[in-house]
């Protein structure tokens, strides 16, 4: 019979921070996956949209063992970390050498169009101006805002770019994206109904009534006859 294979603690460190972040995060999708390599081992967390990079950070970077020190050439580890369980037993808590984690937001070159749209600015690709002699481009102040944002749902659609409550600040301060839930939008709802001839009371003709919302979550209603 063959011993049963122990999880390797990077595979615990991964299922811990998948539940993690399910469990706080409802509705997204995250793809958490471990590596072992020759220097150490390593989780990599990947989604769309849904909560920034630094909230995510915030709950499991805990799990992270250490850090790399670029000016000694050197990996420093932390201190060991304890948790207790619910009889009252003492256990280290598991670490990997690094965590990385990268937000999915396919909607720079949209919202881009939306900035030049809000200040009269033809959009004419990445590098697109807003302030004449502006080192940034449209699209690094998208980025800028977009990263700032946080997102209830991984389907979403940006919709225009408004301005908040201030005034004077760096431009991802000052204004930001009104956005669409998309996950909010339901199917088509079909109905089929029978109208019956009072004179012969038997089946003149059927009506399918369609109950479909648009991108704005509008109610559009038609009837097709046959």
């Amino acid at each position: 019979m063959k011993a049963k294979r122990q999880p390797t603690e990077a595979s615990i460190v991964s299922k811990t921070v998948k539940k993690l972040l399910t469990s706080n995060f409802k509705g997204i999708k995250f793809s958490v996956k471990s590596d072992i390599f020759s220097g150490g081992d390593s989780v990599s967390v990947k989604w769309s949209f849904g909560p920034t990079e630094n909230e995510v950070n915030a709950l499991i970077k805990r799990f992270q063992g250490g850090s790399f020190n670029s000016y000694e050439d050197i990996y420093e580890y932390n201190a060991d970390s304890y948790e207790v369980d619910k009889d009252g037993n003492i256990k280290v808590q598991p670490t990997v050498k690094y965590i990385s984690t990268s937000r999915r937001t396919p909607v720079i070159e949209e919202a881009a169009k939306l900035i030049c749209e809000k200040f009269n600015v033809e959009y004419e690709g990445y590098w697109s101006k807003v302030y004449e002699n502006d080192k940034s481009s449209v699209s690094d102040y998208a980025y800028r805002i977009i990263n700032k944002m946080s997102f209830e749902s991984d389907d979403i659609k940006i919709i225009a770019c408004i301005n908040k409550e201030k005034d004077c600040g760096m431009f991802e301060d000052i204004y930001t994206f009104s956005y669409e839930n998309l996950k909010d939008i339901k199917p088509a709802q079909v109905v089929a109904k029978k109208i019956v001839d009072v004179k012969t009371d038997k089946p003149a003709k059927q009506i399918e009534v369609t109950i479909k919302p648009n991108i704005f979550g509008k109610i559009i209603s038609w009837f097709k006859k046959f």
